[in-house]
């Protein structure tokens, strides 16, 4: 679930890097778990085990950003690179 940490670092500000490597975890342990626990694999019910992780990394995203002073990048650097895309 590395798509999270990206999308939310180029377009949220508050974005910290603790908060993408949480939600990196999180995203990847809740992917395994629900294609190996066949408990979890109903709980989802015929989703595709991408949904529930992606949603996990997403709130975990969010959440460990607004709980933790992580370092946010500097308005040169979000400059640099909204110009250079």
């Amino acid at each position: 679930m590395f798509v999270v940490p990206v999308l939310f670092g180029m377009y949220w500000k508050k974005a910290t890097t603790p908060a993408a490597w949480a939600s990196i975890i999180c995203g990847d342990l809740t992917l395994v778990l629900c294609t190996k626990v066949p408990a979890l694999k109903e709980a989802i019910h015929g989703f595709h085990a991408v949904v529930p992780a992606f949603a996990a990394a997403v709130i975990t995203m969010v959440v460990v950003s607004l709980i933790t002073p992580g370092r946010v990048a500097s308005e040169d650097t979000l400059k640099r690179h909204l110009l250079a895309g």
